[in-house]
This record gives structure tokens, sequence and C-alpha cells, in this order.
């Protein structure tokens, strides 16, 4: 699920239903964004074939939440303000998905607006298009802006 809370300006993920109704409780409400939908794709909860760590991370400072797949990159972050971010989840992995392209995957974009210091994930090509032409570019960091492959939400 991809939420948003507007008095932090922050969009935070998750993949559980609990932590979703938490956060609607505390702030947050469902993004939608450009979508129809808030829900992005789906991962695994354990490890698979494949698949390596989806990493949600947490910035005080600068109000954000980002996500990743690199332990280079998940090292270079703890390095520069942000910590693991558990929230009310026991772990710091969300899940698990696809590092390369797989047959019936659709990649997941990170988009990065420096005016609001905020992070954003999509699978929308369309949504992305839109991202980069409203204040959002490709967000590098360390690694390439996808940050793996999800099962589509159909």
């Amino acid at each position: 699920y991809r939420m948003w809370a507007q008095s932090t300006l922050n969009n935070s993920f998750t993949t559980s239903e609990a932590e979703r109704t938490h956060m609607k409780n505390n702030l947050y409400v469902d993004n939608n964004y450009t979508l129809n939908t808030n829900i992005m794709g789906y991962v695994f909860k354990t490890q698979q074939p494949g698949t390596v760590p989806l990493y949600r991370m947490w910035a005080q400072q600068i109000q954000n939440t980002r996500l990743t797949i690199s332990e280079v990159e998940r090292a270079h972050m703890k390095n520069n303000l942000y910590v693991d971010n558990n929230y009310t989840l026991n772990t710091k992995i969300i899940g698990y998905d696809f590092k390369t392209r797989q047959p019936g995957t659709v990649p997941l974009y990170r988009m990065w607006a420096q005016q609001t210091q905020n992070s954003i994930l999509t699978t929308s090509n369309g949504a992305l298009n839109h991202m980069r032409n409203n204040l959002f570019v490709d967000n590098h960091m360390l690694t390439n802006f996808v940050q793996g492959y999800l099962l589509p939400n159909k």
C-alpha cells in the first residue's frame, strides 16, 4: 500500500493490512495519486528464488520514507540521516521482490521531489510520466531508480 501524510508531506509504504489501518488512524490516508488504487503490486512475505529484501528506511530530519533493494544503498542511507523503519512491523524488510525482471512482473520505480524532500514509488508508466512533469525526478541515489519488480495488481 502507498500511504500519504499531508502534515509531513511523506509517502509511506506497507505490505501489512494491520499497519495500513494503524497509519490511517495516525495522519495517513490512502495515496492513489494518478492510479485508481493504492495497491501498486505484490511482494512475497518470505524470500523466494530470485527475490531480494525490500528495505524501508526513515529519515526523521526530512520526514521521508524510502525503499531500497540495495544493501550498499541501505548502508549509505544509514550513514546519511536514515534508519531502518520498522514502524509497527517487527522487521525492516517489508517484503521480497524480484531483483531482475521476470515474466509477468512490473518495475517498481522510485522518484524524488527535492522541493518537498519526498520519495514516491509507482508501477504505473502513466503515473511515472505525470511525476516527471510535476516536480519529481528519477531517484537513482546510489542505485537504479527501479527498486525491483513486483507481481502486478490486476
